[in-house]
């Protein structure tokens, strides 16, 4: 699944993940200042994302598709592991860093949404490392900083998987 300007995601079932508090990521990106109220994940068989959200997403809104005609600011993170030429979601409780080339690999895109299901804006992180604190069956923990060109985001995460979803082709709209 490609969620806009070549994030890609999420290619077969998922499992979806949600939970988390307010505030699991805060910080600025440029002119923006974000806070998330939300935080949802999913899991494929190439790799784990992380959604931090300033509006409130929920695995129903996954389901659906998105929340069209409701603008968004989301810190998208994907996490996976690499063994030789095998990538695969992210295992154990590891460092995930922005750039690295296995075995654990992060990356991290701050995007802007408007009400038409567009993205207004794209920054990818530079700089940054997801700390995995804990995996469990059917839950994901940790915390993370990421540098951006222009800020910095911050935060952490304690998920709950939820069941997974068929893949449907149409691309999610946040």
């Amino acid at each position: 699944m490609t969620y806009a300007a070549g994030v890609r995601c999420c290619v077969l079932i998922l499992a979806i993940a949600c939970g988390g508090a307010p505030l699991d990521a805060q910080g600025n990106v440029g002119s923006t200042s974000f806070a998330s109220v939300a935080t949802v994940g999913t899991l494929d068989s190439r790799e784990t994302v992380l959604l931090f959200s300033d509006i409130p997403i929920t695995c129903a809104d996954l389901a659906a598709g998105g929340t069209l005609h409701q603008p968004a600011d989301v810190l998208y993170v994907l996490l996976w592991d690499v063994s030789g030429t095998d990538q695969s979601p992210a295992t154990f409780t590891n460092a995930y860093g922005i750039g690295s080339n296995g075995p654990s690999v992060s990356k991290a895109t701050f995007m802007r949404w408007t009400d038409s299901c567009t993205v207004g804006d794209q920054t990818e992180a530079t700089t940054g490392t997801v700390q995995i604190t804990s995996i469990t069956v059917g839950r994901m923990a940790g915390n993370f900083t990421f540098g951006f060109p222009n800020g910095l985001l911050y935060g952490h995460f304690d998920v709950e998987m939820c069941p997974p979803l068929a893949e449907t082709g149409t691309p999610l709209c946040f």
